[in-house]
């Protein structure tokens, strides 16, 4: 079975150092709101890049076309950048916040939040980098084939709950901040968390040679493998569907 490889880095505390050191002011105006879409028509695989700065995102799924986006900033030159490319019938989106280097989001009344729906049945690679603030990627159910998520400073949320038709790798190096990884409870999970300053909270998961394994470890013909490695902060470890978050 092919596996899909999902993998998420924390970047250092060092990071966020480095990003409040190189932050210029950042002028707010008027709230403003866009939407953008890429039709999903002779599609037959794509790859979907997002590159945010600072701000709110939310990655789900559910969209009719390829990709459904709803941006709303009071910066203008955060106004996002959108950039697609298709050869052979497969498509790859790029969308990357303007102003070139990463901002904070807490710099006077500057509002930056993206909604990003992506189409559940197209084979599609995911990259997500982040600077600073806060994300939730609601990834079950969609065809994903390998999904990379580099992030800064802040909270996350990692939801791998619902239906999984092929193995799944789930990779976690570094943070700062919280990481709320939720997991299903119909597919085998095997999860490891080492190295690292903080602390660990698990739920619905049982120790199992140097891990954490659910009921359905060993016995679903799906699994997923999810390793956390260094951070500083908490990550907290949740399995089965009906989990209601802090």
């Amino acid at each position: 079975m092919k596996a899909m490889a999902v993998t998420v880095r924390l970047m250092s505390l060092l990071l966020v150092a480095v990003v409040s050191s190189s932050c210029a002011a950042v002028g707010s105006g008027a709230l403003r709101s866009e939407s953008r879409s890429v039709p999903v028509a002779g599609v037959t695989s794509a790859s979907v890049e997002l590159a945010m700065g600072a701000g709110e995102l939310e990655v789900t799924g559910g969209a009719a076309e390829l990709v459904e986006a709803n941006f709303t900033y009071n910066v203008a030159r955060w106004t996002p950048e959108v950039d697609v490319r298709q050869a052979r019938g497969r498509t790859s989106v790029e969308i990357e916040q303007g102003g070139g280097r990463l901002t904070l989001p807490a710099l006077g009344n500057s509002y930056n939040r993206w909604e990003i729906r992506l189409n559940p049945d197209v084979p599609l690679d995911l990259k997500v980098r982040l600077g600073a603030g806060t994300t939730t990627l609601q990834l079950g159910g969609l065809a994903l084939e390998h999904v990379d998520v580099t992030m800064g400073a802040g909270e996350a949320v990692l939801d791998l709950t619902g239906p999984w038709e092929e193995d799944v790798q789930v990779e976690v190096t570094g943070g700062v901040g919280q990481l709320r990884v939720e997991l299903p409870a119909e597919v085998g999970v095997r999860a490891q968390v080492t190295g690292g300053l903080g602390s660990i909270r698990v739920e619905g998961l049982r120790a199992q040679g140097g891990a954490y394994v659910n009921q359905a470890y060993g016995v679903s013909d799906v699994t997923l493998e999810l390793n956390v490695r260094g951070g500083v902060g908490e990550v907290v470890l949740v399995a089965g569907e009906s989990q209601e978050r802090a």
